[in-house]
């Protein structure tokens, strides 16, 4: 499981890539447990949230790099936040909990994360 001191490095790597870039795609796989937000900046890169028992996570790959190993197709998540831009990312300090905000459709929305292993959650919440 992630340490909190892991989440902050994690995410200051994906603050530095992916703040200002548009959210492109937004896809779910549940058999995987397994969240996938891409996002185009100057290039395409993939944060990816795996609640699986045997393969949890939080990392940030180049989108070609990014593929998940199943046959499943991905389900919609968060349609709303496709093709907004990604405003922020923040942690709430020495806690496991991750908030991206995305200004979309002239509202601002928000992906919070709690990054528990297996038993991580996400929501997706507005003004």
């Amino acid at each position: 499981m992630l340490s909190s001191l892991d989440i902050t490095r994690i995410l200051a790597e994906s603050c530095r890539r992916l703040e200002g870039g548009t959210l492109s795609a937004v896809e779910y796989y549940r058999k995987e447990r397994a969240l996938q937000l891409y996002v185009k900046r100057e290039k395409r890169y993939c944060l990816t949230m795996s609640f699986h028992p045997r393969q949890n996570g939080f990392f940030i790959l180049p989108a070609g790099h990014s593929r998940l190993e199943t046959t499943e197709k991905p389900r919609p998540f968060a349609k709303e936040l496709v093709d907004g831009t990604v405003a922020a990312m923040r942690q709430y300090p020495n806690d496991r909990i991750v908030e991206i905000e995305v200004d979309s459709e002239n509202r601002r929305r928000y992906l919070v994360f709690e990054i528990l292993g297996p038993n991580g959650n996400v929501w997706m919440l507005d003004d």
